[in-house]
């Protein structure tokens, strides 16, 4: 079983292609995938449709998965990071 400590963080790096990766709180991610699924309700994988509401599709993307293929085929990814203060 994984040690938790590895699924603790400050914050994500969101990589969009094409763009420059972004830090997001989990707050500001969660937001930001929610949006981001409202235009994709009509095209989701079985586990998110499962979901009772956009942000729990959010929640349970967040948690379970670390990208999400966009209608174009490019790949939206995040990844939890520690922030080091030093």
């Amino acid at each position: 079983m994984p040690d938790a400590i590895m699924y603790q963080g400050d914050a994500y790096v969101l990589l969009t292609p094409g763009e420059s990766e972004e830090f997001l709180s989990p707050q500001e991610l969660l937001d930001r995938l929610s949006a981001l699924l409202v235009d994709y309700q009509s095209n989701l994988p079985p586990d998110l449709q499962r979901q009772a509401s956009i942000a729990d599709q959010a929640k349970h993307l967040c948690d379970t998965a670390c990208e999400f293929t966009l209608n174009s085929g490019a790949r939206l990814q995040w990844y939890l990071v520690r922030m080091e203060k030093g």
